[in-house]
């Protein structure tokens, strides 16, 4: 029963007040986005238990709830034990993660933004502890022996702090599972994560991981994954700042080892040449670096990879405008052997050779985009990520 005040039960006969239920394929999820949420008041469970929550941490940019504790799981808002969804704005590590709550907050499980994870929760009075996807990360918490008089998803029972957030599935069982047990109960709901979601790995350099002074976050991978939070994904950022196309090769086998072997599709999605230019590597050398690590990604499994258009640079090494247009007009023709080529660089704000002395798009470095700058490209680069999706 929906206590918010707002009629959005999930069980009723009116489809359009229930809770949002997204589904893609076999990945559906019940969101809450900061306004309804889920309770039973005549709910009695005592301890001790075991809990397992598959859960994706989501964020919403028009109303970030900066710096609150939002809750998950729990009895009520006076006190008790409860699992707390963190969502603030000082590390994208500490988005989406889950604390336990006995009075005082203690050790979190710091999961990735906008990434499925299985939590498991023990309540067991001063042996409590919590796990993420399999790994111990508090042991031995005392919560106190309060036995649960209320279980909400969403928020507290009472209605305040809600969350953003989407669940694909809780269960509870009423005993502490033996270590085998709950290894079993880990092993296949991680397992079933991986069936009817896409993986998408973003691989690079400073353009990609992010350079920028004005939020803590600032990395195109992270505003472009915004624009998709309503899907069922999960994601990663293995770009490195400084990376040139020959390093990216010499740990590509490493990249492809954290490709889902289940997943409905595997999606590489790449920026490759600003640090070969900045390092005096030829455009002949650079195109061959390209094709050849697209080509054998591709040969390894991904099924779609995604290559994008680099930004202009002051003249350096080979960083001439000549170069630089010429590897772009390569990309753009579709000489990579990339699936998709995205062209932020199309966009006359950011693409033109000297937009990068413009301090708007640009930062003071004149080489990495600002978060207005990325913003243009997350919504291209967005654009062609949902072509290849499922």
């Amino acid at each position: 029963m929906d206590k918010s005040g707002n009629g959005w039960t999930l069980s009723q006969s009116t489809s359009g007040s229930r809770p949002i239920y997204r589904s893609r394929h076999y990945a559906g999820v019940i969101k809450v986005t900061g306004l309804e949420y889920l309770s039973n008041t005549s709910f009695s469970l005592a301890q001790p238990n075991t809990v397992f929550v598959v859960y994706y941490g989501t964020k919403n940019l028009n109303n970030p709830s900066s710096g609150v504790d939002q809750v998950l799981y729990g009895n009520d808002a006076a006190g008790g034990h409860a699992l707390l969804f963190k969502d603030h704005l000082t590390s994208d590590v500490d988005l989406g993660s889950l604390r336990f709550y006995a009075g005082t907050l203690v050790p979190a499980v710091t999961a990735p933004f906008s990434q499925p994870h299985v939590c498991t929760i023990e309540f067991n009075g001063a042996s409590s502890l919590i796990r993420s996807d399999g790994t111990t990360l508090a042991s031995s918490q005392n919560i106190g022996a309060n036995t649960k008089s209320k279980l909400s998803l969403g928020a507290y029972a009472n209605g305040t702090l809600p969350a953003w957030a989407m669940f694909r599935e809780v269960i509870i069982y009423n005993r502490i599972l033996t270590s085998t047990e709950r290894g079993q109960v880990e092993t296949w709901l991680m397992n079933k994560l991986q069936n009817g979601l896409t993986f998408i790995m973003w691989d690079g350099d400073s353009h990609t991981r992010g350079y920028s002074t004005t939020t803590p976050f600032g990395d195109l991978a992270y505003q472009t994954m915004q624009l998709l939070s309503e899907r069922p994904y999960c994601w990663m950022n293995r770009a490195i700042p400084g990376q040139t196309s020959a390093q990216m090769i010499a740990r590509a086998t490493a990249t492809d080892g954290f490709m889902k072997k289940n997943a409905l599709k595997n999606i590489l999605v790449v920026s490759i040449g600003a640090n070969d230019f900045g390092t005096s590597v030829s455009l002949a050398t650079l195109e061959g670096n390209i094709s050849s690590y697209i080509a054998a990604r591709k040969a390894a499994g991904w099924q779609k990879v995604i290559i994008w258009t680099i930004p202009p640079h002051t003249a350096t090494g080979t960083y001439s405008q000549a170069n630089w247009q010429a590897l772009n007009d390569w990309l753009r023709a579709g000489s990579s052997g990339a699936d998709v080529v995205s062209d932020p660089m199309a966009d006359t704000r950011i693409g033109d050779w000297g937009d990068n002395t413009d301090a708007t798009y640009y930062g003071a470095d004149q080489v990495h985009l600002t978060d207005a700058g990325n913003a243009i490209s997350a919504a291209v680069i967005k654009t062609a990520i949902e072509g290849v999706l499922p």
